[in-house]
Parts: C-alpha cells; structure tokens; sequence
C-alpha cells in the first residue's frame, strides 16, 4: 500500500481548510508547525488519534518512526496534566500511517479554545481526514462500570463560554452530528465482535478541573451517561474541519450520590492504564477496517 508524501515545501499546507480557519495568521502558524513535522516524519498520516488520561501505552501498538514532543513543535500547547506525555508520535498501525497525541491539554490549564484545538488543525493540515479521540470519564449511568467504554454517540456541552469560544463555533453545532454514524457503529461491532464492553451513548464536558457534587451528579445523570473535562472542543473542530470523528471514553470512576467515593487524578490514570489494553484492542481494529475499507 502506497501512500502520498506531505507537500512540497513551498506548497501551501492549509490550502484545503474551510474559509473560517484561513486568516493569515493561522496560515503562517500552521505552516511553520507543519514544516518542523515534516523535518521528522515525511509521511501523510491518514487517521489521527489524541490519547486521553492514562491511554498513552497505546503508543506501543505504533510501529514509532518519530516522535516529537509538544515542545519542539511551534506555537503547539504543551501539556500539563498528570498522565499526559506531551508528544507527537507518527509511524504505522497496521498498514496506516498514522498521527498519535500522547497528552492533550485542557481549558482548566488556562489555554483558550483556539488553543486547545491548534493539534486538530494541524491534524487537518497534514492531511488526516479520520479522528479518534480518548478520554478518562465519570460513569454516570447505573449501567457503566469501571473498566467500561462508552463510544461517544452525542454529548452535552458545559465548554460553550461564549467569550472563549471563536465567533464561528458559537453557531456551528446545532443540529449537525458531530460523532460519524458510521464509525460509531463500527466500533460497537467491534467491541462485540471482541468481547470489550462497550456502547454508545451520551457524554458530558465541563471544565473541570474539580469532580462533581453530589447534587451535581444526580443533575448530570439525567442528561447523559458519562463525564469528563476534554474532548468536546476537539470533536466539534474536527467536524467543522471535515474530518471523520468519533470518540471512546474509559470509564475510570462511577458517580454514584448515594454511595459517594473519593476521586483523585491519580486514580483516573490507575483505571485508564488498567482499561488500555482493551482500548488499544479496539481501537487497533477500527483502524484495520479502515485500511481495508477506507
């Protein structure tokens, strides 16, 4: 399987980006991270995958070809979190090139929403059109158990600050669906077809960094079955970037008013790395249909 090399050097690397995303500071951004990619890792990834808390052993099923961390890269966030690395890993699952975020960051870090989701642009700009995201959540639904993955078939959005957020989000999601229908049911089938537990359903995004009350618990149970801190801005761009999207959550501790239990972010990574093997399994095999089927 052949694949094309990224554009020559001279070439305009956000040629493709929708008219909202194309001002010339953007461009001239994007251009310079894409080149210090470029001077690593020559390849055009295909699929793009942010590891969320606790997922970064992920990386291990990657036949690695660089890495490089969040640092290096211009004008990229870098991560702070615990349980993040903060590095770009590319190279090949399976017979795809591919483009790993070993850490991601956050709103609670203090960065802006075009900040958060500068990765996805560059995503976009090498020439990635499906996305996979991760992320550590709270089981809301009485169903979910730690250990669990929930695929992402919608989500609730507690991010939208209006002040925050660019002029051409703010109008954007409405009714559009933001998670592809087809991904969604093709990892539920996986997950079948593998024996992980697994479903669809709906996810919550706040700020964070704090845990919920216990009243705010009993409130968000009633809007969807899973939350967490991250996410959502990624998936929104990366639909208004045209990109494929869908998003797994593991399921690292359950919000249960009636029986409360402390949570602690180390004990988010704890579950995570416990549930990787699972999501590694699954999502390795979403992105080896995706090389037969495209």
């Amino acid at each position: 399987m052949s694949f094309v090399q990224f554009p020559q050097q001279d070439a305009n690397p956000i040629s493709a980006l929708p008219v909202a995303f194309t001002n010339e500071h953007l461009a001239h951004r994007l251009a310079e991270t894409v080149q210090v990619v470029r001077n690593h890792w020559r390849h055009a990834p295909q699929v793009g995958i942010v590891l969320g808390s606790g997922l970064g052993h992920f990386v291990e099923a990657v036949r690695v070809e660089a890495i490089i961390p969040y640092e290096e890269l211009p004008h990229f966030p870098c991560s702070t979190a615990v349980g993040h690395a903060g590095r770009l890993v590319c190279g090949w699952l399976g017979e795809m090139p591919v483009m790993v975020m070993q850490g991601r960051c956050h709103l609670y870090e203090g960065h802006a929403w075009d900040e958060v989701t500068y990765p996805l642009q560059l995503f976009h700009a090498c020439g990635i059109r499906t996305l996979i995201l991760s992320c550590a959540a709270g089981g809301l639904a009485e169903d979910l158990h730690v250990g669990d993955l929930l695929v992402l078939e919608d989500h609730v959005n507690f991010n939208m600050h209006r002040a925050a957020v660019p002029h051409w989000l703010q109008a954007s999601a409405g009714s559009k669906k933001i998670y592809s229908e087809q991904l969604v049911e093709r990892l539920v089938q996986s997950a079948h077809e593998l024996k992980i537990p697994a479903r669809r359903g709906v996810y919550i995004g706040v700020t964070g960094p704090n845990y919920e009350t216990r009243a705010e618990q009993r409130f968000f149970a009633k809007l969807g079955d899973a939350i967490g801190m991250s996410t959502i801005p990624e998936a929104i761009v990366g639909q208004r970037l045209g990109m494929r999207t869908c998003a797994l959550a593991t399921i690292t501790n359950l919000c249960r008013p009636d029986h409360p239990e402390a949570a602690s972010g180390d004990h988010v990574i704890q579950a995570a790395a416990r549930t990787e093997p699972r999501f590694r399994k699954l999502v390795t095999h979403l992105v080896e249909c995706l090389s037969r089927k495209g």
